[in-house]
């Protein structure tokens, strides 16, 4: 895992202070209190008001996906949420810390690279990833609220092993105070079954008979539609 600290469909989820904390294997840090909006990312690339979770001890969860024919960009929203390249400067919301894991051999060094490529070699018609933003309990300290994040990409992530990019924001406000604490997670559908395979052949249609004639094998298709956050919330209960 490589860590440093420093057109899309939606669909929304509200998980209770006890669920979230369950996923996260933290419960017993979380305490109940409000969380203010929380700004979300869309494939456009520009920053719009996000949900607002009730008012309730419950904290904001959304899923989008980020396809060519939407006119989204991988390699756009790693650099987005990472806060790198086109995103980097002191007028932006800080990204405190990043983390990839399940990358490529090839994208192990730098995660970009396995975003960038899948705006390259990724099928017209796929997905290039899927992405979740979610609101982080302010009565953690950062590094609570690191595992937290951590924990809960490693829920969706680790059976399949699906590389993904992982990035808490600060949530400054305009006076640089820290209210709204957040993470950005994008997940690749392209599974890392261990088998070697170049920048290129990575995202060619899988051969199941002979994987490594083909690409990753792609595992998204058990979440489509509203899935990954029916697949969050039921790993909750």
């Amino acid at each position: 895992m490589r860590a440093s600290s420093a057109g899309a469909s939606r669909s929304s989820v509200d998980f209770g202070v006890a669920e979230f904390a369950a996923a996260a294997r933290v419960a017993h840090r979380l305490q109940d209190g409000g969380v203010p909006d929380m700004e979300g990312f869309d494939p456009n690339r520009e920053l719009r008001g996000g949900g607002r979770a009730r008012h309730s001890g419950c904290y904001h969860l959304s899923f989008r996906s980020g396809s060519r024919a939407g006119g989204a960009s991988a390699g756009a929203a790693h650099d987005y949420i990472t806060r790198t390249d086109a995103y980097e400067g002191a007028d932006r919301d800080p990204a405190i810390y990043t983390e990839s894991d399940y990358m490529p051999a090839w994208a192990e060094d730098s995660p970009a690279e396995c975003w960038d490529t899948a705006d390259l070699y990724e099928r017209a018609n796929g997905r290039l990833y899927v992405s979740a933003d979610f609101a982080l309990p302010r009565d953690l300290d950062a590094d609570d609220q690191i595992a937290l994040a951590h924990a809960f990409a490693q829920e969706l992530t680790r059976q399949h092993q699906l590389p993904y990019t992982l990035a808490i924001h600060a949530g400054c406000d305009q006076d640089g105070h820290e209210h709204n604490p957040h993470a950005h997670l994008m997940i690749s559908e392209r599974q890392n079954d261990g088998v070697e395979r170049d920048r290129q052949h990575w995202f060619k249609r899988a051969d199941h008979e002979h994987p490594e004639r083909g690409g990753a094998p792609k595992r998204g298709r058990f979440m489509d539609g509203n899935g990954w956050s029916t697949h969050a919330s039921a790993g909750q209960r």
